[in-house]
């Protein structure tokens, strides 16, 4: 008997009505293969960065791969004073070529967004860059979330990079342009449970920054996101911990140095979206916008799948 190809396999063992959903999955794949061989090269050279949350974690390290990668300026944005000149010391002490600007700030207040602006105005630098890093987590069971935990989360990891980019427009316009890259979390293209409302802030901000390349597309301003796994920090150290010291087999964390990379090549490359991740994505999530029922089927199908989220969650915010 002649043999088959799978997709044919695969449809008969559908429905008539989720055949177009696996049908469109697959053509998903097909565009997201596409989509990574047009590539247009943008110059950091000489250029300013300026990175959110970048007095510790993943945010120095952003400013310390764009600084090796050309940028002449990089403004490091953070609320701790002390924590922000310490690392600012550090970095000049490793790159004594680049001019790096500690500015203490909190990117929630319009008036600390505004002397931002005009922080990095006065530097006359031509191309910007600004790095909507800074953000914040709390898991816990959203029945038991605070209305404080909720508001708070959006307005750091979503209303504060909208504000902030807004306000960055004018100056980016009136040099020719500009790349805004937006740290968000593959939690910005999935769903897991007790993390609700970092989900929906990380979801808003895919959003966010797909909606701002369609509007500027022609305009020389680009966005893009970078939405890595679990990062290998001390905050995860505190998850695993707290979830009884082992992890899943199904969790696989990246680096620091894997974002950070990644944020500068999304900025080089004018890349839409970056999946930072140590096993591949992308067919993962193509079947999830496919089939949105296919995480709570897994869930039943394989129980204990999310209980590491559940574990990490219990007592949060309670």
């Amino acid at each position: 008997m002649r043999a088959r190809p799978l997709f044919y396999t695969l449809s008969l063992t559908l429905s008539r009505d989720a055949r177009p959903q696996l049908f469109g999955s697959m053509a998903i794949l097909l565009l997201v293969l596409l989509s990574a061989v047009s590539i247009s090269a943008v110059s950091i050279q000489g250029g300013c960065v300026v990175v959110t949350g970048a007095s510790r974690g993943l945010g120095v390290g952003i400013a310390r791969a764009f600084a090796e990668a050309g940028a002449a300026t990089v403004c490091l944005v953070a609320r701790s004073e002390a924590a922000l000149h310490s690392t600012c010391s550090e970095l000049i002490a490793e790159h004594p070529n680049v001019d790096f600007q500690s500015i203490v700030a909190d990117v929630t207040r319009s008036d600390d967004r505004a002397r931002i602006v005009r922080t990095v105005e006065a530097t006359g630098t031509r191309r910007l860059l600004l790095i909507n890093n800074a953000g914040i987590e709390s898991w816990g069971p959203f029945e038991h979330a605070t209305d404080a935990s909720v508001d708070e989360q959006l307005a750091v990891n979503l209303i504060a990079p909208m504000h902030l980019t807004r306000a960055f427009l004018p100056l980016m316009l009136s040099r020719g342009g500009g790349t805004v890259v937006h740290v968000a979390s593959l939690a910005g293209k999935l769903g897991s449970p007790n993390s609700a409302a970092y989900t929906a802030s990380k979801h808003g901000l895919v959003g966010f920054s797909r909606a701002l390349r369609s509007e500027f597309a022609t305009r020389g301003i680009s966005s893009c996101v970078v939405c890595p796994s679990f990062v290998s920090t001390a905050l995860l150290d505190s998850l695993i911990a707290k979830a009884g010291g082992t992890t899943p087999p199904w969790i696989a964390t990246t680096t620091s140095a894997a974002v950070s990379t990644a944020c500068v090549r999304a900025a080089l490359t004018d890349e839409p979206e970056a999946v930072v991740n140590r096993v591949p994505m992308r067919p993962l999530l193509a079947l999830y916008e496919a089939l949105p029922r296919l995480p709570q089927l897994l869930d039943q199908a394989l129980p204990g799948l999310y209980d590491f989220n559940r574990r990490c969650g219990r007592d949060t915010d309670g």
